[in-house]
């Protein structure tokens, strides 16, 4: 995430949220976990570290709960979490029609202008595995400069010292708040595959945010540019 604001607002969260008790968590942010979890493992990694990574960029709170989430896409310093990959997708395509191309989206908050290019579409960075296996490399290769996983989680967000030393604050509360309980993935939680958006003849999106009428079958992420535009203030897919 970017932005002071943001930042503080999680640094404030940490006084007020728990970590959320793995059989009960919310399904996208066990895919987060879970993701984040299976990301460590592949990479040697500590657990802790790549799991409060996930926490310090897109904790929410949904249901009562407290934990990460998939959906989530910040804009120039204004993050924004999604009830649905739909919605965020769509607000990510939005921000790109606009001519911004550094924005930040999925578990891991992955900067399109810096690290899109390692991907197939924005919709594959909203992908939790893939998201998590890039994420995880690349703190990997942060670690192997430092020496420190916690050192290499403030590189991870900026090269710029301030808000590396912020950051890594929040990443280290975030791992003392486990008190030492290293986390578990949970079970039985499917991984979502591309979405897919269906021709509705001008019925509102999932999420509520402007129709878009897309062939039918066509994946989320296959709406490029190319076929973006504005009508009446909703975002429309063109070429249909």
């Amino acid at each position: 995430m970017r932005g002071l604001a943001l930042l503080f607002l999680l640094a404030g969260a940490w006084l007020l949220a728990v970590l959320t008790p793995a059989h009960a968590m919310p399904t996208p942010m066990a895919l987060c976990r879970n993701a984040a979890i299976d990301a460590a493992d592949t990479h040697g990694i500590p657990r802790e570290v790549m799991v409060a990574i996930t926490l310090v960029e897109t904790r929410t709170k949904r249901e009562g709960h407290s934990g990460p989430w998939p959906w989530t896409v910040n804009v120039a310093g204004i993050g924004r979490w999604f009830e649905s990959r739909a919605a965020a997708l769509i607000h990510a395509q939005a921000a790109l029609a606009r001519g911004q191309t550094s924005f930040d989206v999925g578990c891991f908050q992955l900067n399109y202008r810096w690290h899109g290019m390692n991907f197939s579409s924005i919709d594959e960075m909203f992908e939790p595995a893939p998201s998590g296996d890039y994420a995880a490399r690349f703190l990997k290769s942060l670690h192997a400069e430092t020496g420190d996983w916690i050192k290499a989680a403030g590189y991870y967000h900026s090269r710029t010292n301030r808000h590396a030393q912020r950051y890594r604050g929040l990443v280290a509360n975030a791992v003392h708040a486990m008190d030492g309980e290293v986390p578990t993935p949970i079970e039985g939680v499917l991984p979502p595959g591309p979405i897919r958006l269906v021709k509705q003849q001008g019925w509102p999106l999932v999420g509520g945010l402007g129709t878009a009428p897309v062939a039918s079958g066509q994946t989320a992420g296959a709406v490029g540019l190319g076929m973006l535009r504005r009508s009446g203030g909703a975002l429309i897919a063109g070429g249909s």
